[in-house]
């Protein structure tokens, strides 16, 4: 199981550490939004990564955002404690895809 924290654009990187340190779970799953300050540096993903080392945590960043994911991948090097989920984008297409299949259906009356 993964603890799943949801970063506001404006967090800063003093307050993701600190949520990195208070999860229940070995596994955190840190959803970064558009526009988060936390993702401006790819020192501040080192940062995070350490904290993560620091405290026996795995780290997954989330984000939307390409060049987020970018600046996270580049901070690797800290040690295997920081993934980046690229994944998540995929399935939330896929499930917008279903989604917008199914209204059409229902829109055309071909399911009840």
């Amino acid at each position: 199981m993964a603890t799943i924290v949801y970063l506001d654009a404006d967090d800063e990187i003093t307050s993701a550490a600190n949520r990195i340190r208070q999860a229940d779970d070995t596994r955190v799953a840190l959803v970064i939004p558009f526009g988060s300050r936390v993702a401006t540096s790819r020192i501040n993903f080192k940062l995070l990564a350490r904290e993560a080392m620091v405290n026996g945590r795995r780290l997954d960043i989330v984000a939307p955002d390409a060049s987020a994911r970018a600046l996270a991948a580049s901070a690797r090097d800290v040690g295997h404690r920081l993934g980046v989920v690229e994944a998540a984008e995929q399935a939330n297409q896929r499930q917008r895809a279903s989604l917008g299949d199914r209204l059409a259906q229902l829109c055309d009356g071909d399911v009840g």
